[in-house]
């Protein structure tokens, strides 16, 4: 039987579960902040010989609306609160993504017989052991750089509310078309969950302003290409697997594939997608370090990856083609390029250098 023959419409009443969480709530907050803002543009002559459009530089964060509303004290108290809130945050989401992601590594087994309605395989369990070298670098990044500078950690909210967006998307999904794939209560838990993450994470970015940092150092000219190499290798290769999950892996497995394995694959491609903004970031962070950390990030994820394409292989012959090499090779490019990214990325006495040369000019 095909998979579309497959395809249940659940009853209105089925989707109750998940109307806890709507995206219209969030969309509502961000609207009544907006209005309370009521920011005031600048009015121009569009028809004018010499029209120019004025920039302002305006804080829009949450935090500014709170400022006409609280006190001195209660904004200072407000500010040491939220502060040690996204410290808090961020440290517990590393402790997290630390545990999950050791279990998808080593015990992928466990996980694919938990989360599917089925008995899994080796493909199943290569997938979730590369998810699982994803989740371990964004856990380290998230604990790296929890007491770092707004702009730094807006890199860490923006992976967290991405991927949780897609994740959402990927669920209601499952939900309609492949109904028997996955409990129903797993899948309301998942979707709270990550509509959860992305109301906390999105906050954040409301109460920081969106900030991104405006240090872009010319001078760091290998290391910026390579920055945004990654980024650029991330989006495509997100991508495909989202969409071409099966063609991806039809040529490398020996066994037939099923829609459990097509969720691995989109699950392995929205981490990949969500990362993308990490090396975009990087190029404009004030501090070396934060840079750098975004890097062994990447080197995290990469040498595991391509550490689980080994493991699989030489594991489970019996369901890896050899064809499956190929793919091995293109993820030892890719970590090799992330290693060397670490090892010319330049330090912190670089970025002084270079600050007072141009101060010098």
């Amino acid at each position: 039987m095909r998979l579309t023959d497959q395809i249940v419409v659940p009853s209105p009443s089925s989707f109750i579960s998940f109307s806890i969480s709507s995206p219209a709530t969030i969309f509502l907050f961000v609207v009544v902040c907006l209005v309370i803002s009521r920011p005031r543009l600048p009015t121009f002559n569009l028809f004018a010989p010499s029209c120019s459009f004025p920039v302002q530089n305006r804080d829009m964060s949450a935090r500014a609306i709170f400022r006409r509303i609280l006190s001195n004290e209660m904004m200072e108290w407000a500010e040491s609160g939220m502060e040690s809130v996204q410290t808090l945050a961020f440290t517990v989401d590393a402790m997290y993504g630390f545990v999950v992601g050791l279990v998808l590594y080593f015990c992928p087994h466990f996980i694919g017989n938990f989360v599917f309605l089925r008995e899994t395989d080796g493909v199943h369990w290569h997938l979730l052991r590369c998810l699982g070298a994803q989740v371990l670098s964004i856990a380290y990044l998230n604990f790296r750089l929890r007491e770092s500078s707004e702009a730094a950690k807006s890199a860490s909210c923006f992976v967290r509310v991405t991927s949780s967006i897609v994740i959402t998307i990927l669920i209601v999904q499952c939900f309609t078309v492949t109904p028997n794939l996955i409990s129903d209560w797993k899948l309301a838990f998942a979707f709270a969950f990550s509509m959860a993450m992305v109301a906390l994470y999105g906050s954040f970015l409301m109460w920081n302003g969106w900030p991104v940092g405006g240090h872009l150092m010319p001078e760091n000219g290998v290391s910026n290409l390579l920055h945004q190499v990654d980024s650029i290798s991330h989006v495509c290769i997100g991508l495909t697997w989202i969409t071409f999950p099966s063609w991806l892996l039809h040529g490398q497995v020996v066994e037939g594939l099923d829609a459990s394995h097509e969720v691995c694959g989109r699950l392995l491609g929205t981490f990949f997608i969500s990362t993308f903004c990490n090396g975009l970031h990087a190029l404009h962070l004030p501090s070396i370090s934060d840079r750098k950390a975004i890097v062994v990030s990447r080197l995290i994820c990469n040498s595991g990856i391509l550490m689980a394409q080994i493991w699989s292989q030489l594991a489970y012959e019996q369901n890896w083609h050899v064809n499956h090499w190929v793919g091995i090779m293109l993820f030892t490019v890719w970590t090799v390029l992330a290693v060397l990214h670490y090892l010319i990325h330049p330090s912190e006495e670089f970025s002084r250098g270079g600050v007072e040369q141009k101060k010098q000019d």
